[in-house]
């Protein structure tokens, strides 16, 4: 069974963001791009609710799902199709490169590539390929290849079956937030960095295959905890203070606490462009995730780095400003089906 097959049928779909501490959901009027929304919520996952390559307790994951889904607003989600994302911790990915080979030989060849860099026997992974384009010089193939625990999938398939919905397909957050971001047909390279609670995740998108993804330990909690030290305040008042108080203190305090993401942002963008797989310069960062509702932290990372960089504004429309926390959900409940 792949990452992508195909479980039920719906003519609107619900995506699920689940998260290291939280799921997020989203349904919008249709699935595809420029699509209105319909309806985003979210809801906490109580600790080692995933642990170990699976769902330690089925019946409180459903518990969580139907609260995402009860605390959906501005309207009720009605979908029944799932779109869903697990944690990047739990999902294995690769680009790798095979020889022209003939179609039998070549799906023969796909497993065996990826049980040399899986960290467990290719029998306890589900896994799919995407393929990213084929080599002129060389003829090789390059193909990018994710695996996800069989018994994290499993987990994940009955507990969305007792929630009374129905799992059409398992996608990574890499590809639901480029689809979130960037239009089909883009014909450039474009860098999506999304600050979470715990991690920033960068994800290179060159003619809108995502060649790269790479990550840093530093999220939203460390970055409030960083501010909150340099600023002299306590971190849960935090964010009313610099709403408040923004333009009475050094910006280049906030310059210092997000030098470990910015210069992550530029060593990830030379390594994209200087890899063999004849990469397009990068032309814009996007900035997106819960963290950068931090007041100023994204007009800060703009000035501190000299490439084009801009929040990002999901290819959906909607009567007020979409959170960027929800970018993954909503790029999930784009996926047409």
């Amino acid at each position: 069974m792949s990452l992508s097959s195909l479980f039920g049928l719906s003519t609107s779909t619900m995506g699920l963001d689940i998260g290291q501490h939280s799921i997020r959901v989203a349904e919008l009027t249709k699935s595809q791009q420029h699509a209105s929304i319909k309806s985003v919520g979210e809801a906490e996952i109580p600790k080692k609710l995933i642990d170990k390559n699976q769902i330690t307790d089925i019946d409180s994951f459903v518990a969580v799902i139907r609260t995402a889904v009860a605390n959906a607003k501005p309207n009720p989600i009605k979908a029944k199709s799932v779109v869903a994302a697990l944690p990047e911790a739990f999902i294995y990915t690769r680009v790798i490169q095979l020889p022209n080979l003939p179609p039998a030989e070549f799906k023969k060849a796909i497993p065996f590539e990826a049980s040399q860099f899986l960290p467990v026997p290719i029998e306890e992974v589900y896994y799919d390929y995407t393929t990213l384009g084929v080599r002129e010089d060389t003829g090789q193939t390059d193909l990018a290849i994710f695996a996800a625990p069989k018994t994290l999938v499993d987990g994940l398939i009955e507990a969305v079956h007792k929630s009374g919905l129905e799992l059409f397909a398992l996608e990574t957050k890499p590809t639901a937030i480029t689809r979130a971001f960037l239009p089909l047909g883009v014909d450039s390279a474009v860098m999506i960095v999304e600050i979470g609670s715990e991690t920033t995740r960068m994800t290179v998108a060159d003619h809108g295959n995502v060649w790269l993804t790479t990550s840093l330990n530093v999220g939203e909690i460390q970055l409030t905890k960083d501010i909150a030290t340099k600023l002299h305040q306590p971190p849960e008042q935090l964010r009313k203070y610099l709403e408040q108080n923004s333009k009475q203190f050094n910006p280049d305090i906030l310059i210092d606490v997000v030098k470990p993401i910015t210069n992550e942002i530029i060593s990830a963008a030379r390594y994209h462009e200087n890899r063999d797989y004849h990469a397009a310069k990068i032309t814009r960062v996007i900035l997106a995730g819960q963290g950068t509702t931090i007041p100023e932290l994204i007009p800060t990372i703009i000035k501190s780095l000299r490439l084009n960089c801009e929040a990002g504004k999901p290819l959906v429309t909607s009567n007020s400003d979409v959170n960027l926390k929800y970018a993954v959900a909503l790029g999930l409940s784009m996926r047409p089906i």
